[in-house]
């Protein structure tokens, strides 16, 4: 019995052995997926054109539309080839427009939506590496982001192993369905399209429509609310970092947005005052988990904000309401919402 032992300690050390064997490889493994994931979403990833099916979901509908995509550096181009008009969607890695070449017009969308910092993501974020899948023709390999604070999928690539190039990518929300996605289909041979325009082409128009672009506002500055300062949350969801306030108006009201990210998902924190005296009155909080349904006496500009397909919670106060919008759990934009002043 007593030479048994040494070897049962052994079979414990060994076995010990492998668990932490299994775990640098996992680390090693993600650390390898996070450098693809690198390369394909940074600044200098490869140039792409070809054609691509992008699906979106919106109020628990989903679309797909075929699209003429062209990346060049952090400029995105998608023009629908269902559009009779030719309209085409540029992001220019700070706004997004929509290009109408009838009238040579660039109108203003807002933001872009691409925006990625890695050096965050790669903080909040764990690369893992997922299986294979033939895209356009090219064998890819897939990789996972998952959130390192909530164990949630947030994003799911595929990435061609020798260029580097991004040939498909999936957002998730916090339930796990899928929110948008980009497949390519078939790439130009070398990848060269001509005619990507680095900006809006040259002669066009710019517009942006009055009040429903957001607008920067300086720090501590009051808001056309009237009178209502911004009111900043004293909890944040892990990993996020503040981006700037916004001053919007949607159903003819202005409202103050407050910006947060993560490296790859954006929150948001809208704020305006109730419409007429006393409109708030006994106070309350509405929370919503997707698309469908309505909210009692808010207009419906107010109610897309919180119908948005994404985790939305609303407190209503005497003096003051409170959207907060995001791919966190529900508990984490309470809690956020919450500790508003």
């Amino acid at each position: 019995m007593k030479g048994r032992l040494p070897i049962a300690l052994l079979a414990v050390g060994l076995a010990g052995l492998g668990l932490a064997l299994v775990a640098v490889g996992r680390s090693a493994g993600s650390l390898r997926a996070m450098e693809r994931v690198r390369h394909a979403l940074g600044p200098s990833r490869p140039s792409l054109s070809g054609e691509a099916v992008v699906g979106t979901r919106a109020s628990g509908t989903w679309t797909e539309r075929r699209a003429r995509v062209t990346e060049r550096g952090s400029v995105t181009q998608l023009r629908w080839l269902d559009d009779p008009g030719g309209r085409t969607s540029l992001d220019d890695g700070v706004r997004l427009w929509e290009l109408d070449p009838r009238g040579r017009v660039a109108l203003l969308r807002g933001e872009s939506p691409a925006r990625v910092n890695i050096e965050r993501l790669a903080a909040n974020y764990r690369a893992e590496f997922i299986g294979w899948r033939v895209l356009a023709d090219h064998a890819t390999q897939g990789i996972r982001l998952r959130s390192r604070h909530y164990g949630d999928v947030a994003a799911r690539l595929w990435v061609e192993p020798v260029t580097g190039a991004l040939l498909g990518q999936e957002t998730l929300g916090t339930d796990g369905r899928v929110a948008t996605r980009t497949l390519f289909t078939r790439l130009d041979p070398d990848n060269d399209a001509p005619g990507i325009a680095p900006g809006i082409p040259p002669g066009w128009r710019r517009r942006s429509p009055v009040g429903q672009v957001a607008r920067p506002l300086a720090p501590n500055a009051l808001a056309d609310l009237g009178g209502v300062g911004v009111r900043e949350p004293l909890r944040v969801p892990k990993g996020y970092r503040p981006v700037g306030t916004y001053q919007i108006r949607r159903g003819g009201r202005a409202l103050v947005e407050l910006r947060y990210h993560d490296g790859l998902r954006a929150l948001s924190v809208f704020e305006r005052i109730p419409r007429g005296p006393g409109y708030g009155r006994g106070g309350g909080r509405w929370m919503h988990r997707g698309g469908g349904g309505g909210a009692g006496r808010h207009d419906r500009a107010w109610d897309a904000i919180a119908l948005s397909g994404r985790t939305a919670v609303r407190e209503r106060r005497d003096d003051i309401e409170i959207v907060a919008v995001g791919d966190v759990p529900r508990r984490a934009l309470v809690q956020m919402v919450e500790s508003i002043p």
